[in-house]
């Protein structure tokens, strides 16, 4: 996946433009049915928070994550905007009308569009966090199942696989600093 003239999409430049650009290569990668079900999966089945996965994940591919301590310690903090996310979600879920009934569509499509701002506020206080608080001359190559074992703990769990493809799918988004 790549812009136009075909550099990768993810800008590292400024913060403003990698803030941007994790939202949009989410965006791109969310709208494959494949990229969907396991990321639906993993919020079901794991509990993970899908716009949290993602920033650590656009983080560790591009080399941005900072060591394990301060990135648990970083997204505790956000654990206000997660718990906002996942009751905006529950109540949304709760509201879904049957299949063919228009009563309470309405409310459901207001309760999904404020699930995807407070996401997309979430993702972007994150990313913004975690760009700043990367060091240029810091930046090495991140294995790529650290951010799985952050998501998920230590041991080892059902859904990793699911958080490798992930992290597979977003490596060809991500140009890495010279």
């Amino acid at each position: 996946m790549t812009t136009t003239d075909g550099s990768p999409l993810i800008d590292m430049s400024t913060e403003e433009a990698w803030v941007e650009s994790v939202w949009n290569g989410t965006v791109q990668l969310y709208s494959n049915p494949a990229v969907q079900d396991l990321c639906l999966a993993l919020q079901d089945e794991e509990g993970v928070c899908i716009p949290t996965l993602f920033c650590v994940c656009f983080a560790a591919v591009a080399g941005l994550l900072p060591p394990r301590e301060r990135i648990r310690s970083l997204i505790a903090g956000y654990d206000p905007a997660r718990l906002e996310i996942a009751t905006i979600r529950a109540q949304r879920r709760a509201a879904r009308p049957p299949d063919g009934h228009i009563s309470g569509k309405q409310v459901y499509e207001e309760l999904k569009k404020h699930e995807l701002i407070a996401e997309r506020a979430l993702m972007a206080a994150l990313s913004a966090q975690l760009y700043r608080e990367a060091r240029p001359d810091l930046y090495t190559h991140v294995a790529d199942d650290r951010a799985v074992h952050i998501l998920l703990g230590d041991g080892p769990k059902p859904g990793a696989p699911a958080l490798f493809q992930l992290l597979l799918a977003i490596r060809p988004l991500v140009r890495r600093p010279a």
